[in-house]
């Protein structure tokens, strides 16, 4: 009887210990899910903390490289608008400059011969003198003699102002300076030869005024 009594005891105890140790185990369990959800939870978080510092970092260097760009381009807006000023100040000085020269060319040209004009006069003058003289019975010697000191005034005149005449006869004919009228046969005279003078040629600083007219050897 006590041996029954001391196993059913033995039995309990046992079934005691299991439960004691499902529930120690069980206990333990749902501290190590706990402990698992709490670290589960800390990882996403700090994830989540990771994500919005990196967020926050391309956030500010965008806002940075706005910033920047938009300086650039206010600088760069500043610079066309003094190139713009500094081309309307250059186009207004040019039509200043082209409207003043233009009234300084037609000035020039109204007064170009004034010069020429004013050396003529005195030519002018002798004729005059000239025509008077011999309206008063002057001499033919001494009209002549007038007429010859006033053509040489007059040439010099000219001279000055670069004219000068082509020497032609006995020349080679030069079809850059004379105009043949026709050709004879001459003895004595090499072919191609100025043989006559028909009217003279000028040449005024370097440059054929006038093409003489001439008679050429055959």
């Amino acid at each position: 009887m006590a041996d029954q009594k001391s196993l059913e005891l033995e039995t309990e105890k046992e079934q005691a210990g299991t439960e004691l140790g499902s529930v120690t185990e069980s206990k333990h369990k749902g501290e190590q899910e706990e402990k698992e959800q709490v670290g589960g939870a800390t990882s996403e978080a700090e994830v989540q903390e990771r994500e919005s510092k990196s967020s926050r970092r391309k956030r500010k260097k965008l806002s940075e490289e706005l910033e920047e760009k938009t300086r650039l381009l206010e600088e760069k807006e500043k610079e066309l608008e003094e190139l713009r000023d500094l081309y309307v100040r250059k186009l207004a000085e040019f039509d200043n400059y082209r409207k003043r020269t233009q009234r300084e060319f037609v000035e020039l040209v109204k007064n170009a011969n004034a010069d020429l004009i004013l050396q003529l006069l005195p030519v002018v003058d002798d004729l005059e003198r000239s025509l008077k003289a011999a309206e008063e019975g002057t001499t033919l010697e001494a009209f002549v003699e007038g007429v010859r000191m006033i053509y040489q005034k007059f040439v010099d005149v000219l001279s000055k102002q670069g004219l000068q005449r082509i020497e032609s006869v006995g020349q080679p004919f030069d079809p850059h300076k004379h105009e043949a009228l026709m050709q004879v046969e001459k003895e004595g005279v090499e072919p191609g030869t100025v043989v006559d003078e028909h009217q003279p040629g000028y040449v005024l600083n370097e440059r054929v005024l006038r093409h003489a007219k001439v008679i050429v050897s055959k």
